[in-house]
C-alpha cells in the first residue's frame, strides 16, 4: 500500500482502502492493469490491505513491528482489526502561529569572501 504521507490523497487512499476492505471488496484496490493476471487469492490480497492499515495507523504505539509484520504476513500470527483511520483537521493559523513562524524563518548569516591576487 503506497500513499504519500502528510498528502490530501494519501489520506483519501487509507479512507478508501479501509472501506473496501470493511464492506469485503479488498479486490477492487488492486490495480485493474495487474488484476486479471493476479495470481494472489482474494484471502491473500485482503490480508495485505490489512496489514498495510495497520502498519499506517495514526498512532505509531498501535502499528506493528516489523518482525510482526513478517509473522502476519507469514500466517502465524492473527490480524486484529485495524482502527478506521483519521482524517487530519485543516484549520487557517492563528496570527500568532504565523508571527511565530516568521520569526522563526528569520536567519542572520553571513559570509566573507577574500580573493587574493597574485601578480605575475
Amino acid at each position: 500500500m503506497s500513499f504519500m504521507p502528510g498528502s490530501e490523497s494519501g489520506c483519501f487512499c487509507m479512507v478508501q482502502a479501509w472501506q473496501l476492505r470493511r464492506e469485503g471488496r479488498d479486490m477492487e484496490f488492486v490495480d485493474e492493469a495487474i488484476s486479471a493476471d493476479c495470481i494472489a487469492s482474494r484471502q491473500e490480497v485482503a490480508k495485505c490491505v490489512q496489514v498495510g492499515l495497520l502498519c499506517t495507523q495514526d498512532q505509531p504505539m498501535d502499528r506493528p513491528s516489523m518482525p510482526t509484520v513478517v509473522s502476519m504476513l507469514s500466517g502465524e500470527l492473527d490480524l486484529p482489526d485495524p482502527k478506521p483511520p483519521t482524517l487530519p483537521s485543516f484549520h487557517s493559523p492563528s496570527d500568532h502561529e504565523i508571527h511565530s513562524q516568521q520569526e522563526a524563518a528569520l536567519s542572520s548569516n553571513t559570509m566573507t569572501l577574500t580573493r587574493i591576487i597574485e601578480g605575475r
